[in-house]
């Protein structure tokens, strides 16, 4: 009788201690640092996401454009075209396109608010075109960083020229 209890609470031991099985190795996620949001049609929308690749040298972005009948639907095809699961905790900036702001900001911002990753701290930008043509600008042949965008929202603190806006704000 001894036996069969230790070997039950052993058992029960076990499952408990289980840890984080489906855990997702960093190799496997999308660092996204940009997400850039323009409308395209009634229900139709298309991101243009920033992507860091980190190289020894330094750090770069990969720009992806999906498309989708919602914001979610868009965002989880990058895990159709690439692969890899989108990381939405280190995002820094959203940017929307015109086309979103004459339609209005309840339906986009659904996924931003809601989304368990996102953070309702990212700052947000109004393209005064697309998101694209921003999230699509380079410099040397490469793509500017969203940090670089980021400090944008910075400077309204020194200079009180640029709207520093933040999600939640939006939101409330």
């Amino acid at each position: 009788m001894k036996r069969i209890l230790s070997f039950l609470s052993l058992l029960l031991c076990l499952t408990l201690l289980s840890g984080c099985s489906n855990q997702v190795v960093m190799s496997d996620r999308l660092l996204i640092r940009g997400i850039g949001i323009d409308s395209i049609g009634e229900h139709r929308y298309r991101a243009s996401v920033h992507v860091m690749k980190t190289t020894e040298q330094e750090d770069a972005a990969e720009l992806l454009q999906v498309e989708g009948e919602s914001v979610l639907d868009a965002l989880n095809n990058l895990t159709l075209q690439i692969g890899k699961t989108p990381l939405y905790s280190h995002n820094l900036i959203v940017i929307f396109g015109r086309s979103c702001a004459e339609q209005g900001l309840d339906y986009v911002l659904d996924f931003f608010q809601r989304h368990r990753e996102s953070r309702p701290n990212v700052d947000v930008f109004l393209a005064e075109n697309t998101a694209a043509e921003i999230m699509e600008t380079k410099h040397n042949d490469r793509y500017i960083l969203s940090q670089d965008i980021d400090d944008l929202a910075d400077a309204a603190k020194l200079n009180g020229k640029v709207a520093d806006i933040q999600v939640y704000q939006i939101v409330n």
